[in-house]
């Protein structure tokens, strides 16, 4: 293949992809649900849950609205409610201090633009508030509609989360809820922050008819490594699972035993930097095979070292476990048939041990 344009690619000093920070949120997939933040806002304005962090809230909440210096408004012994039933919606949240007859009235918004009923809002807590302020919380500054622009007002998420950090976090918090409280902190400021084009980003525009060459050709080669494994298909008297571009499974297909060969392949198309290509044979035991771990270590002892595997491997408490494994380190020319070596390596020489292994599940007590 001589193609220009990939060998320019090959000549550039390509920069690192600069990852994405991940919190919990992110993790479930919740950081973009409104009623999710707006739970975990209301349970750190809990005095219940920890009094410090909810007077660090509410206090920076009144400064940054500038609620604090709103005439007869006063937030004392409050209660937060989420989901606040009004006549035609629900708000996000409320903060009601019935002896003051103060509520702050919050709409949060995260990617969503604002076409709520502001009014229906604030008509919602009249019975319960004289003194009320409105907030659209969001993620970016947002103009207030002009019918209710005397009533609420626009604080962002990051104006209320630069406060807090500004004040610093009470002493003393339990590990577990500071973990929580920064790592909300971070998401909410990390979703407040433009999507800006960083350096991996600006070289992929400089250099993109380079760049979808080469990420055709990445494709062409995963789809080169993943064929191989085509040999241990049915017609060859093989089950198999998984064939993804990272892990594969297989087993004989007239085996009923809890016991089956894994091959950890990702490292052949992506291996460490500097590193060769190379991938990890395991043999994997579950369900019942599990209870027989000891008596199959026994019997594996015996081919173990003269054939070059390891015991241990990883494993998932109480379904699977790697039994033994080998790691084969291939050079590019063996690349063109690493499917082939692999079932050599599994129909011939691995054969007897194998065996060996089925015949102690076979075997009753």
């Amino acid at each position: 293949m001589n193609d220009p344009l990939l060998q320019q690619l090959i000549t550039l000093h390509i920069p690192e992809a600069e990852p994405t920070p991940i919190g919990f949120l992110e993790l479930c997939s919740q950081s973009h649900r409104e009623t999710v933040v707006s739970s975990v806002y209301a349970s750190f304005l809990d005095r219940q849950i920890n009094e410090a962090v909810a007077e660090l809230f509410l206090s920076t909440l009144l400064e940054v609205s500038g609620a604090a210096n709103v005439d007869g408004f006063q937030i004392e012994d409050y209660r937060v409610v989420t989901e606040w039933a009004t006549d035609k919606a629900r708000i996000d949240l409320v903060v009601l201090d019935k002896k003051n007859r103060s509520a702050f009235i919050i709409e949060n918004k995260i990617y969503h633009y604002l076409a709520n009923d502001l009014n229906d809002y604030w008509d919602a807590l009249e019975s319960h508030a004289d003194h009320r302020v409105g907030i659209v919380l969001a993620l970016t500054d947002t103009a207030i509609p002009k019918d209710v622009k005397g009533d609420y007002r626009c604080i962002t998420h990051k104006q209320w989360m630069d406060a807090i950090e500004q004040r610093g976090l009470p002493p003393g918090l339990d590990p577990k809820f500071y973990v929580y409280l920064n790592d909300f902190i971070h998401t909410l400021k990390r979703l407040s922050t433009p999507n800006l084009m960083d350096s991996s980003i600006r070289f992929f525009f400089q250099h993109q008819d380079q760049m979808v060459k080469a990420n055709a050709l990445y494709n062409k080669a995963q789809e080169f490594i993943m064929k191989q494994l085509a040999v241990f298909h049915p017609d060859n008297g093989w089950k198999t699972y998984g064939a993804n571009t990272r892990w594969f499974q297989f087993w004989p297909k007239n085996q009923k035993e809890d016991i089956y060969y894994a091959v950890v392949f990702e490292e052949l198309i992506r291996p460490q930097p500097g590193q060769p290509p190379k991938f990890t044979l395991y043999l994997q035991i579950d369900k019942l095979a599990l209870e027989r771990e000891k008596e199959l270590i026994a019997a594996a002892s015996d081919f173990q070292k003269s054939l070059g595997f390891q015991f241990g491997g990883s494993a998932r408490s109480g379904a699977w476990k790697h039994l033994l494994h080998k790691e084969y380190v291939l050079d590019i020319d063996q690349l063109d048939r690493w499917g082939e070596l692999l079932y050599e390596e599994v129909t011939v020489k691995y054969a007897d041990m194998y065996e060996a292994l089925l015949g102690v599940l076979r075997k009753t007590h």
